[in-house]
């Protein structure tokens, strides 16, 4: 079971890290790309919160994404999107994890 969660946090980071560095080595994102990662980050961050485990800026971090896209400026906001997705990713992560290891920590 950790070895699975481990590869999706894994996973998810390479996806994150390759949003962040294709869209610095790339041409300019489009409008088109920021939406599809947006809608993917904010799925994930409402799969993260409906499992008790959405973190803190998240949200927030969406929330700049949009202002900076509908500001120009879409580079910024897919890296801000990345980061949201990365703590979605995480949060997901995180939910699994705490479902089965509550249990090492009740005082019996």
């Amino acid at each position: 079971m950790k070895k699975t969660l481990r590869k999706t946090l894994a996973s998810a980071l390479f996806v994150c890290l390759g949003l962040v560095f294709g869209v610095a080595g790339a041409s300019e994102p489009t409008v088109e790309d920021f939406n599809t990662a947006f809608t993917a980050a904010n799925e994930a961050r409402k799969m993260a919160g409906s499992l008790g485990h959405e973190w803190r800026d998240t949200a927030k971090l969406l929330k700049q994404a949009t202002e900076a896209a509908q500001g120009g400026d879409l580079t910024k906001a897919m890296q801000l999107v990345a980061t949201a997705q990365l703590q979605a990713d995480a949060g997901i992560v995180q939910a699994n994890r705490e479902s089965s290891l509550w249990e090492g920590r009740v005082i019996r």
